[in-house]
Parts: structure tokens; sequence; C-alpha cells
């Protein structure tokens, strides 16, 4: 009963990499709390994930998600893959009609890293058992240093397809006003 509403994210890996959903939930005083996280990897499927495999991978997760946390109202996928995404879409306008299924805006990244590192510092983030895949992302996130530029590295050797998809579940919150996609602001 503390959670107002629950987001997930949804990010596609590329080739080395996984497919990766982190549901988010905004509690009733302000916390922001990562609730359910999950990678599928490619080499952990011989036949590889394709469009109907990806989408029937995600519904799973929606449902266990519901099953202990509640319903979720948002799902935003990684606007760069629109076949997948439009995929996944169908899928839960079929299984999951209450959901509504977006593209993310895909802010800049450091915009998301930056918030999340505010969120953390007064308090209002928690994350709980059912996240060890955000987890690690966390622990293992690092800046490359062969950049210029404030630059999240990109190599495999770090888990960032967990934490775009975490990040596209709190980036329309990060002006400081959560913005409901089919109503405005809140």
């Amino acid at each position: 009963e503390e959670i107002r509403s629950i987001t997930i994210g949804i990010d596609f890996g590329g080739n080395g990499s996984g497919h990766s959903f982190v549901a988010t939930a905004k509690l009733r005083n302000g916390i922001t709390a990562a609730i359910m996280s999950r990678k599928h990897m490619k080499k952990d499927f011989p036949q590889g994930i394709d469009a109907n495999k990806l989408s029937e991978l995600f519904l799973q997760f929606v449902e266990d998600v519901l099953k202990k946390y509640g319903r979720a109202e948002f799902a935003f996928w990684d606007n760069a893959e629109t076949v997948l995404g439009q995929s996944i879409e169908n899928a839960c306008r079929k299984r999951f009609p209450f959901m509504t299924v977006l593209p993310a805006w895909k802010k800049k990244i450091n915009d998301r890293i930056n918030y999340t590192v505010r969120i953390m510092g007064s308090g209002l983030f928690y994350i709980t058992e059912d996240c060890e895949t955000l987890s690690r992302a966390f622990q293992d996130a690092v800046y490359n240093s062969k950049s210029q530029e404030e630059e999240r590295l990109d190599d495999g050797s770090t888990d960032i397809d967990t934490l775009d998809a975490f990040e596209y579940t709190i980036e329309r919150s990060i002006d400081g006003v959560y913005y409901n996609p089919v109503k405005g602001g809140i």
C-alpha cells in the first residue's frame, strides 16, 4: 500500500550484451525503490532471442512484478530498437491492457546519472533484494578513463544495459516533477 506507481524500463542489448528489465516503484513518501531487475544474456539462449522470445521473457517479468509488488502502469523501452519495442507493446496490449508501453525519452546519460546520485545521496532511493543485476551494475559502473568527456564506460566490461533500463524508469522525474505520459504532470 506504500507504492504509488510502478514503472518498468527495457533496454535491448547489442551484440555481446543482453536484454535488461528493471521495475521501479514510486512510494507515497517520495522515495524511489528499484524493486526487481533481470537480465537475459544472448549466450544463454543457443536458439537466439528473437522478438517473440523477448516479448515472452518480458511478459514473464511483468507477471513476476505483478505477483510480488502490484500492477505496473508504464513500461518504457529503448527507442533505438523500434521493432523490438513495438513487439513488446503488442504483446502487452493483449495480456496487460492496463499498462501503457512507450519509447523511452533517453535523456542525456549524465543527466540520468546525476539524478540517480542525487536521490541516492538524499536518502530517497532504495533497492530490494530482487534487484541483483541492478545492484551489481551500480557497483561496477565507471567512467571511461580514455575519454575527455564524462562518459560511462561501454566496452562490455560493465552492465550498462541494466543501468539504462533503470534510468528509463526515472528519467521522467529528472526535472523535479513526475511526468505521467498519459495525463501529463501529476
